[in-house]
């Protein structure tokens, strides 16, 4: 069954793990990528298809099946997260389809976590024990590994129909930069999903 933190707590879990509510703990081996928006295009017969089949599943498609262009990188990860997840799911004894074991319920809270590989120019940064997180500028003034906001969107576009219905479900959502450790070759995700306990607002920092 699905990860619920109920052993052996994850101490980089980013979710109480007191709380009983379903969860997914997915690791993604690919190395990330900041998506570029979507630029719009005529809707081809292919897309008017596709837009047709989600309307009879009970999902709008994006951008009211106009037609949506993603840069071929963008594309090729989101296959292979797609992929990815069912293969995951299966193993955790799960199956995509609403209910129980399947689908995670709204409202989801969703962490992600992007593991970037340090610059080259900066050499005490690849020799870290630990994930470290990102902070400053690279060059020309641009955040460094790209903006946190363009890294959670193609992984939850990817995930709709796998880990959820559609990721306009997700009322709770985190993006979190780190450098990887020496200890991973390659720079990779963490995706932390689980299903919140409808309530109030509340100050995320703990601050009154």
């Amino acid at each position: 069954m699905p990860d619920r933190g109920a052993t052996a707590p994850n101490p980089h879990s980013p979710f109480d793990p007191g709380d009983k509510t379903r969860a997914y703990r997915f690791v993604i081996a690919r190395t990330p990528v900041a998506g570029q928006r979507s630029r719009n295009r005529g809707a081809t017969k292919t897309d008017r298809i596709a837009a047709a089949v989600l309307r009879a599943a009970g999902m709008e498609p994006a951008g009211g099946g106009r037609g949506h262009y993603n840069p071929e990188r963008t594309r090729r990860l989101m296959d292979d997260v797609k992929t990815l997840a069912r293969v995951y799911l299966r193993s955790q004894g799960a199956h995509e389809t609403a209910g129980p074991g399947g689908w995670l319920r709204a409202p989801i809270a969703v962490v992600l976590d992007v593991f970037l590989p340090p610059p080259q120019n900066m050499p005490h940064l690849h020799q870290l024990a630990e994930p470290f997180l990102v902070g400053g500028f690279g060059e020309g003034g641009r955040s460094w590994g790209g903006d946190w906001d363009n890294f959670a969107k193609p992984i939850c576009d990817a995930l709709n129909g796998v880990f959820w219905r559609d990721d306009r479900e997700i009322s709770d959502g985190r993006v979190r930069k780190y450098w990887k450790p020496a200890s991973r070759a390659e720079p990779f995700y963490i995706l932390w999903a689980r299903e919140r306990l409808p309530g109030t607002y509340f100050d995320p920092f703990g601050e009154g």
